[in-house]
């Protein structure tokens, strides 16, 4: 019997868009921008209210709003110019030059669009982190904890991120072209729309993750604990699931041409089908998914 789907109400998101806005404030130390920014809404916060009680209780809602914005209009301007001229986390800047990054600390700083391609990152901490649309291309990640991090959109094609930990790290839209996650620990990290091409993820914990809509065609996935994982529509065309464990995973709509299976392969049914280790297409998998009379 098929669990519950986890990802129905999108609950998991919403806590993350939640998350990254927390994490982006949490970044004040090391991002000048954040506290001039919110010493401007304060000002202008005030600002608004002074000039709406001006006006006393005659005056209209749409008076109100109009003057609410005129009053407000100045700051947003300013913060605009401000980010303009001069934004950008010093953190962010030590991090793209930087020598070594092995063991670094980087927990919840704000590393948006990052460029750091081919760099090691041995064992660092990139934990609660804002990573969106971050370039870590070829880099060295070996060991790596992304746990709850935020990396939509991010670059990681052919990074080495052997044993990375990411649970409930957000990769939504990331690309994972040839990447090396081998014995990853990614229970209800969130794939969904990631691009898994000929990715390497042997032995990972994917327990509860998504990878609906997720292109996966050509990765290993031998070894990998899925159960309860979200698969649906998913591109799986010729992956490797030898010995995978899809005890109560989601698989409606994926596209499962050719791939590979064998006697120890669980599916979401919970039985090893005995058949050996061949390649199975579509045809077959309708078969075999028939209850028996």
């Amino acid at each position: 019997m098929l669990e519950a789907d986890p990802f129905e109400d999108d609950y998991i998101t919403q806590r993350r868009d939640l998350f990254w806005f927390l994490t982006c404030i949490r970044a004040w130390r090391t991002n000048p921008w954040l506290p001039a920014t919110l010493l401007l809404i304060i000002i202008g916060s005030i600002s608004t209210l002074i000039a709406t009680q001006a006006l006393g209780p005659a005056a209209s809602f749409a008076e109100r709003v109009a003057l609410g914005v005129g009053v407000a209009l100045p700051f947003v301007v300013t913060r605009a110019f401000m980010q303009i001229l001069g934004g950008g986390s010093a953190t962010k800047l030590q991090v793209a030059t930087a020598a070594d990054l092995a063991c670094c600390d980087l927990s919840r700083q704000d590393l948006t669009d990052l460029q750091i391609r081919g760099r090691d990152l041995t064992s660092a901490r990139l934990t609660r982190c804002n990573l969106l649309a971050a370039d870590l291309m070829g880099s060295l990640m070996l060991d790596v904890d992304l746990s709850r991090s935020i990396a939509r959109r991010a670059r990681f094609d052919y990074a080495d991120m052997t044993e990375a930990i990411g649970h409930r790290t957000d990769l939504r839209d990331a690309s994972l072209v040839g990447t090396n996650l081998t014995d990853g620990l990614f229970e209800r990290a969130d794939f969904r729309g990631a691009q898994l091409i000929d990715a390497t993820l042997m032995n990972c914990d994917l327990r509860r993750a998504a990878f609906s809509t997720a292109n996966l065609h050509g990765a290993d996935l031998r070894g990998a604990d899925l159960r309860g994982a979200d698969l649906r529509h998913c591109v799986l065309r010729s992956v490797s699931l030898q010995g995978a464990d899809l005890r109560g995973a989601r698989l409606e709509g994926a596209d499962l041409d050719g791939i590979k299976v064998d006697d120890l392969t669980i599916w979401p049914d919970g039985d090893a089908k005995l058949f050996g280790s061949f390649e199975l297409s579509e045809d077959d998998l309708e078969l075999l998914s028939t209850p028996p009379d």
